[in-house]
C-alpha cells in the first residue's frame, strides 16, 4: 500500500476517503478470497474505533472523515470485494481435497509420539521444554484433527488444573451406549474441554503418556 501512496504512515492516515480506491486495488492484488471477506469487517471495526476516539476529542474534521469512509465501506465494499470473494469460494465447494495417505499420517503420529515418549523419564532443560511443548501441540492438533488455535492457546494454569480434575467418562449409561473401541478409548484417554470459536466447548483427547509428561513438566 505504501508503494502506491507514500504518505500513508499509520491507520489514521490510511482510513481516508482519498485512499479507499487504493485500498480496494491493494486488497484485490494481495489477499485471497477468505482474507478479503474478513478484512472488510476488520476495517469497519477499526474505523469505528478511530471515529469514537475523534468523538471523545471533539475533532469534527476527523469525525466527518471517518464517517464518510464508513459510508464508502457500507455501500461499495460488498459489491467490489465481498460479492466476488464469496462467489469464488462457492466455486470450491465441490472441489476434491487431496487427503494425506494413511501411511504418511501414521508416520507423523508415530514420530511425534516417540519425541514425546523419550522425555517421560528425564528432566528436560528449559530449551528442551520449548521444543517438547511444540511437539505436544503438534500431536494434539494432528490427533484431534483441530485447528492450531485451540491446543496452542492453552495456558499452563488452566492445563495443570484440568489435568488434575480429568477423570474420563464416569457416566455408566454413556459408556454402555458406546462401542467397544470407544469404551477402550475412554479408559486410555483423558478428555479436556477447551474454549473454541464463539465460546463453544471443544473436547481435546490426551493420551496417557501425554498426560503424564505434561504433569511432570507443569
Amino acid at each position: 500500500m505504501q508503494k502506491m501512496k507514500t504518505d500513508i504512515l499509520n491507520f489514521q492516515s490510511l482510513l481516508r476517503v482519498d485512499n479507499f480506491d487504493a485500498i480496494i486495488e491493494c486488497v484485490r492484488e494481495s489477499f485471497d478470497n477468505s482474507a478479503r471477506i474478513k478484512l472488510g469487517h476488520r476495517l469497519k471495526k477499526l474505523t469505528l474505533l478511530l471515529k469514537n476516539t475523534a468523538l471523545r476529542e471533539r475533532n469534527t474534521v476527523l469525525i466527518d472523515e471517518y464517517r464518510n469512509f464508513l459510508e464508502l465501506l457500507e455501500t461499495e465494499w460488498g459489491d467490489r470485494i465481498s460479492y466476488n470473494a464469496l462467489k469464488n469460494l462457492e466455486l470450491k465447494f465441490n472441489k476434491s481435497d487431496e487427503l494425506p495417505l494413511t501411511e504418511d499420517a501414521i508416520k507423523i503420529s508415530n514420530h511425534l509420539h516417540q519425541q514425546i515418549a523419550c522425555h517421560l523419564d528425564t528432566s528436560p532443560s528449559e530449551r528442551d521444554i520449548k521444543t517438547l511443548m511444540f511437539d505436544v501441540a503438534s500431536y494434539l492438533i494432528f490427533f484431534n484433527k483441530r485447528t492450531a488455535s485451540e491446543p496452542v492457546n492453552l495456558e499452563c494454569d488452566f492445563l495443570s488444573k484440568a489435568l488434575k480434575e480429568c477423570k474420563g467418562v464416569a457416566d455408566s449409561e454413556i459408556l454402555q451406549s458406546l462401542s467397544l473401541v470407544e469404551q477402550q478409548l475412554c479408559r486410555t484417554m483423558c478428555i479436556i474441554f477447551v474454549k473454541g470459536k464463539r465460546s463453544r466447548k471443544v473436547p481435546l483427547l490426551f493420551s496417557d503418556d501425554v498426560c503424564i509428561l505434561l504433569k511432570h513438566i507443569l
